[in-house]
């Protein structure tokens, strides 16, 4: 048997100029080696079932509820979210889609926004969940504190969270429309009225009133497979 011998150099205002210290073999060695990896496989094992448990509870439609500062010892003074769809749709093919969007402005003097769309691409590394940013081109990433039930909490900067709920809904199948209108009203800064009439004949309908001089209406047809789409997410508002 191999034995390792360890010698440890001392001070010279120490009477013996070294010492010895308990021989270590080299099974022993081994073993320490051998528990060490298991340990450390062990580890990774549970992140492992961590992430893909967060993978599967992920899965679903999620609506924007509140956001907390946990610095702030009441956050009923936190102006409410703002009218507009927030929350994602998160696909088992590691897509998503942000409900608000994906927007950028290209030209020079940035006074035309383009819409990039909303369907993107998701992963989840650890507790780590990242967004593909489409305007920013680069992911965005929320720490998933919890998935407890119906309720998503995800942490977006050091002590601000982002609550969400899982989006349920009631739709009776049997149920058609045989048209679609949408009317938006002005506002004091540069938001158009806006008509829109979409037909089960896949015909679309758009008046838009930007000022009191410009007036236009045009004429399109949707692709056939967009109809669907558009009575899905009818249904999901009514």
């Amino acid at each position: 048997m191999k034995v390792l011998e360890c010698i440890i150099y001392l001070p010279e205002n120490i009477k013996s100029s070294y010492t010895r210290i308990s021989p270590i073999t080299g099974k022993q060695m081994k073993m320490k080696s051998i528990k060490i990896i298991l340990a450390i496989l062990v580890l990774l094992s549970c992140e492992t079932k961590k992430s893909g448990k967060l993978r599967k509870d992920i899965i679903g439609e999620w609506t924007f509820v509140k956001e907390v500062d946990a610095r702030l010892s009441n956050n009923d003074n936190l102006p409410p979210p703002l009218p507009i769809p927030l929350g994602f749709i998160f696909f088992p093919n590691n897509t998503c889609e942000n409900k608000f969007g994906f927007y950028k402005k290209f030209d020079h003097d940035r006074t035309k926004i383009y819409y990039l769309g909303n369907r993107t691409r998701y992963k989840i590394d650890g507790n780590k969940l990242k967004i593909f940013d489409l305007s920013g081109n680069k992911w965005y990433i929320q720490k998933i504190v919890s998935i407890i039930e119906d309720t998503l909490t995800v942490q977006v900067r050091d002590s601000v969270f982002s609550k969400f709920v899982r989006a349920k809904y009631k739709i009776d199948p049997n149920e058609n429309y045989d048209k679609i209108i949408v009317s938006t009203s002005g506002c004091m800064g540069p938001c158009p009225q806006l008509d829109i009439s979409i037909e089960k004949t896949e015909m679309c309908y758009f008046w838009v009133n930007l000022t009191l001089q410009y007036k236009e209406c045009f004429i399109l047809r949707l692709q056939r497979r967009t109809i669907p789409i558009l009575k899905k997410i009818l249904k999901r508002l009514t």
